[in-house]
């Protein structure tokens, strides 16, 4: 039972936690909590969004609290690996489940370890290959309906980034470049970026930034966070296992998992695919 002290406050019968929720705190079943989440941008918990994300904050109770040191910690509903980034950083192996392809893409991007000069000369080097080239050079991606969803000048921005990032060979580099470009996508585009799922106004003035610049930035603060993640993660400890199934056909060995912290997807209240439609 959480006690009421500096850290917790109780009003109206809702717990009130800042940060951090400490592993010694014992939480009734039927308690109540707000929890303000101070860290849902660090490491690389923020290189993509993800609908009805974990707060780190959560994850990282039940793990600590439940588990030890060398255990391994499954999230059969991995999504954006939130719960897996928590038990590498806290010296756990980690297992995620997951069926959707872009989730299986930030969750790989997002527990990986990085190689760090590698990382920022390939960096850099896509930047300068970007700059020196003329967007009108790139070959125009097809897919249904572009240029309702996009100005042609932006679909020959991104078509060229995503050119000169898929010339990358380590493919664990240019996963996390081509998760860079897909976190600016709905920026870009034409839709309506005060509506969850994309959709287009007519008659609505979209100041649509600057690709390329956008693209850079982003691309600067998802290097550095993976750069950040890779220092922290034990290497003895880095062991992450993605499997991109459903998790009804899993068949995992007994006793080869510790403990399992789900966030389990809220299939009634979020279309993820649909939310996901540009990316």
């Amino acid at each position: 039972y959480v006690e009421e002290s500096d850290k917790f406050e109780k009003k109206d019968g809702i717990i009130r936690i800042e940060g951090d929720i400490p592993p010694e705190a014992d939480i009734r079943k039927d308690s109540d909590l707000l929890v303000i989440s101070d860290d849902q941008s660090i490491y690389t918990h923020g290189i993509h969004g993800y609908p009805a994300k974990f707060i780190p904050e959560l994850p990282r109770w039940a793990i600590r609290r439940h588990s030890k040191e060398g255990d391994t910690v499954l999230d059969p509903f991995g999504g954006s690996g939130t719960t897996n980034l928590e038990a590498l950083l806290n010296e756990r192996d980690s297992i995620a489940i997951d069926v959707d392809p872009l989730a299986i893409m930030i969750n790989k991007a997002k527990n990986m370890v990085y190689d760090e000069q590698k990382l920022r000369e390939e960096k850099n080097s896509l930047i300068q290959s970007i700059k020196d080239r003329n967007p009108s050079e790139a070959e125009l991606m097809e897919f249904k309906r572009r240029d309702h969803w996009f100005r042609k000048d932006v679909s020959e921005k991104m078509s060229l980034i995503r050119e000169e990032i898929q010339k990358i060979e380590d493919r664990e580099i240019r996963r996390l470049f081509m998760l860079s470009m897909s976190t600016i996508v709905r920026k870009v585009s034409n839709a309506d970026p005060g509506s969850h799922k994309p959709c287009v106004r007519k008659g609505m003035d979209r100041n649509i930034p600057e690709v390329i610049p956008k693209f850079i930035d982003r691309l600067e603060k998802n290097v550095e966070s993976a750069i950040q993640t890779s220092r922290k993660i034990n290497e003895e400890m880095d062991s992450h296992n993605l499997v991109e199934e459903d998790t009804q056909n899993i068949e995992l060995p007994d006793t080869s998992v510790d403990i399992s912290v789900p966030s389990p997807p809220y299939i009634n209240a979020v279309d993820y695919a649909r939310t996901h439609k540009l990316e």
